[in-house]
């Protein structure tokens, strides 16, 4: 019997494990993407407007709001992250408690579902359970840009239940078979009435979930197989005319989602990645990554951030082989569960439905699998673990089938609980994300990468050469070569050899990166830099201006013009330009800096203190940041203060001498009368 009570105490154990098992995210920070589209995008600031988070894909914000970049258009995860930030500021907890809590909601949504769907709350609960804890999620959840899977995740479970309480479900019960003498318990069907409310709210939830992420667009074809396999109807004609129907509302809402998002991107669907294989290939490369899919649901171990894929080249491979005889096994199961154990089928074909989307290799981004994507579909398997345990205790007393299921499902929530809290510690920061996805996954490129931008953030230039060379090496060596990622390899020795002062073997690298990809918009705008630092302004702003008409939200090359205008002593529009960088990068000490110092040759001193305190609060061992600020104190005559920056900007270097000097001309202002 489901009851109010019974839902609040799923809802209390999925809470408690939900938090246990995530409670590590409040400690992280931003990593990969979030530093992109969350913490460098202008449009998170209140002062900007709402409508670009609307009429863009996920990286129009790059362009001024300009979509036609990618095939995801995810409106509500940036109106999320946009209300996030006013309530609460760039603070990385606050929105890691917002995954926390979609992820207790989708599960006790999923809960809700199980429930519904089996008519037991033992097995909804059951399954809710494995669906809180599998270790598989804990990317989904710790990673803040992985918000999309939750919140379609949520919208779609609980659109789903909205479908089963429209409906009269009784086939689906548990147990299958009332026993002898007793009559079987049957919920009263909906009124027509009820039933069209109900199914139109389901709708209304599919149209949200669509505008979370483009997982949902698989729903309906969910909803046609549920009528399909639990129609009380025998003959499959008439049971095909019943899913027909089911589906009807459902691919209205389609209608009206893809009018919308044709109108927003100007088409459905685009070439992101593209694989030169032959059709053969392609579709054992499909079957090979379904059934990759489907092991990590089973075992849940090596997780990792970044999983390289390669492509299956021919029929007779092993793999291959075995990826065939794996999706032949799986239909047989659904075909052969249908009339016996059609829970089971309904669970298996949920993981099959729910994949779809993102088994086409071409129009994913650049990590082909990723552990996320297995959030919504893993809840067929859930349901199919549980059913199936409950089924095998039905062969055991009463009273030992219920220890026995509580010992049993405490354990597994134990065991994934801790893997899942030790994964949590990988999301930490950029750093040990990149660390560990390194050593986990050896050749991707992209990886090795990632992490030589942070080593060389941190100055260490011989660690960042190092891992940009080996990224070359994987990626130039990989079956299949990816332009994108070379370029960007050289690209990043670029800046290398920029912050060394070796010039000429930036230029030569980024060369090689416009041999590789031409039409690659980062290596124009380091060329600039790098032309920038040899004193040739004139071909430098040429160059940073193209870029910026194209990215007109690069910090880089905002923080570049400001530069420029800066040597011009054209104080307004520097600036303009390094306001624009600091509300872009708020994170970054360099557009302070050169704004305090704007500020400051222009005359308005008071105004280039603040400035100068942002840039030595975020690099207190910065001996230029803490001059340039006790000249400015100087200037407002705050000469105690001003004294005790250049002392510091001595100690962390003894001979900087602009430090020495206007310390020295202090001594002697402050020994006159």
């Amino acid at each position: 019997m489901l009851t109010f009570r019974r839902h609040l105490i799923a809802l209390a154990v999925l809470c408690a494990l939900g938090m246990v098992a995530y409670s590590g995210t409040l400690h992280n920070g931003f990593v990969w993407d979030d530093n992109f589209q969350l913490v460098r995008n202008p449009y998170m600031h209140a002062d900007q407007p709402w409508k670009p988070l609307l009429q863009g894909d996920a990286w129009s914000y790059l362009r001024g709001g300009q979509a036609q970049l990618s095939n995801y258009y995810r409106p509500l995860q940036f109106v999320s992250y946009r209300l996030v930030a006013q309530a609460a500021g760039m603070q990385p907890g606050a929105f890691h408690a917002v995954s926390v809590a979609f992820n207790i909601l989708a599960s006790f949504a999923a809960y809700l579902l199980l429930a519904r769907l089996t008519g037991s709350f033992g097995i909804g609960l059951a399954g809710a359970v494995l669906f809180a804890v599998h270790p598989e999620h804990s990317e989904a959840v710790a990673w803040i840009a992985a918000l999309p899977e939750l919140g379609c995740a949520l919208c779609f479970f609980l659109a789903f239940w909205l479908f089963l309480r429209a409906r009269s479900v009784d086939v689906a019960r548990f147990p299958a078979q009332p026993a002898k003498g007793k009559k079987k318990n049957l919920p009263t069907p909906p009124d027509a009435g009820r039933s069209v409310w109900l199914t139109a709210g389901s709708a209304l939830l599919l149209l949200v979930a669509l505008f979370w992420k483009e997982m949902a667009l698989t729903f309906p074809v969910v909803v046609g197989v549920y009528a399909l396999l639990f129609s009380q109807r025998r003959a499959w004609r008439e049971r095909m005319r019943e899913s027909f129907l089911a589906m009807l509302p459902y691919w209205g809402t389609i209608a009206v989602y893809l009018a919308v998002r044709i109108a927003v991107l100007g088409y459905f669907s685009k070439t992101q990645h593209p694989w030169p294989l032959t059709p053969l290939q392609f579709g054992l490369s499909t079957i090979e990554l379904l059934c990759k899919y489907w092991l990590k649901l089973f075992v849940p171990l090596g997780l990792n951030a970044f999983h390289t894929f390669t492509p299956a080249m021919g029929i007779f491979e092993a793999r291959a082989l075995a990826s065939l005889a794996w999706l032949g096994a799986l239909v047989a199961i659904v075909l052969y569960g249908a009339r016996r154990a059609p829970v089971v089928s309904f669970g298996f074909a949920w993981v099959l439905v729910t994949l779809a989307p993102v088994l086409n290799i071409r129009g994913v981004g650049e990590n082909v699998f990723a552990e996320r994507y297995l959030y919504i579909p893993s809840l067929g398997l859930c349901l199919a673990v549980a059913w199936l345990a409950a089924e095998a205790l039905r062969r055991v007393p009463p009273r030992a089938a219920r220890v026995t299921a509580v010992a049993a499902l405490a354990l597994v929530a134990t065991l994934a609980v801790a893997h899942t809290r030790a994964r949590v510690n990988d999301w930490k920061d950029d750093a040990t994300l990149y660390a560990r996805s390194v050593v986990s996954s050896p050749q991707s490129g992209l990886m090795h990468s990632s992490l030589a931008q942070v080593l060389r953030d941190r100055g260490d230039f011989a660690g960042a050469e190092r891992e940009y060379q080996i990224a070359l090496q994987t990626t130039q060596n990989a079956p299949r070569a990816d332009d994108t990622q070379i370029a960007n390899a050289y690209v990043g020795l670029a800046g290398v050899y920029t912050q060394r002062g070796q010039y000429d073997r930036a230029l030569d690298a980024l060369d090689r990166a416009g041999r590789t990809k031409v039409d690659l918009p980062a290596a124009h705008s380091a060329r600039a830099i790098v032309l920038l630092y040899m004193g040739r302004v004139e071909e430098a702003r040429a160059l940073l201006e193209e870029s910026h008409r194209y990215f007109p939200n690069d910090e880089i090359v905002l923080n570049a013009l400001g530069v420029i205008a800066l040597g011009r002593k054209d104080y307004d529009q520097a600036i303009s330009y390094f306001k624009q960088t600091i509300g872009i990068a708020p994170g970054e000490p360099d557009g302070y800096n050169n704004l305090g110092r704007s500020y400051g040759e222009a005359g308005r001193w008071n105004d280039a203190v603040t400035p100068l305190q942002r840039a030595v609060e975020l690099a207190p061992n910065n001996a230029m940041f803490r001059s340039n600020l006790g000249t400015a104190l100087a200037n407002v005559k705050r000469y105690n203060e001003a004294r005790t920056e250049f002392e510091a900007a001595l100690r962390l270097d003894p001979h900087y001498e602009p430090a020495a000097a206007s310390l020295e001309r202090l001594r002697r202002l402050s020994a006159q009368p």
